[in-house]
């Protein structure tokens, strides 16, 4: 994540930073531009549906991974599971859970 070091405006990719900084940011004209140091680097990994948008791992209540969503998806993709298996540890299920050793 990158920022504008004159108005704060933030970008998201090296691409648009770069743009800022070579013809000036859009809200204010600036050309200072650099990474933002208050916001700890991540990879951004668009999600699988397909709208661009970055996504996040969701777990399970038991700390399982299931998937990747963005805001775009979540409800789609979450819809098939049940509302306990999000929330409550003690969730019940018919495969055994291997505990981390």
């Amino acid at each position: 994540m990158w920022k504008c070091l004159e108005c704060g405006r933030k970008y998201q990719s090296a691409k648009s930073a770069e743009r800022a900084a070579n013809y000036g940011c859009p809200r204010c004209g600036g050309v200072d531009i650099d990474v933002d140091v208050e916001i700890p680097a991540t990879v951004f990994r668009p999600c699988s549906c397909g709208s661009g948008l970055a996504s996040e791992e969701v777990l399970d209540a038991r700390s399982i991974y299931i998937c990747r969503v963005c805001d775009k998806c979540r409800e789609d993709k979450l819809r098939g599971f049940r509302p306990e298996v999000l929330s409550d540890p003690n969730y019940e299920c018919d495969e055994p859970i291997e505990e981390d050793q």
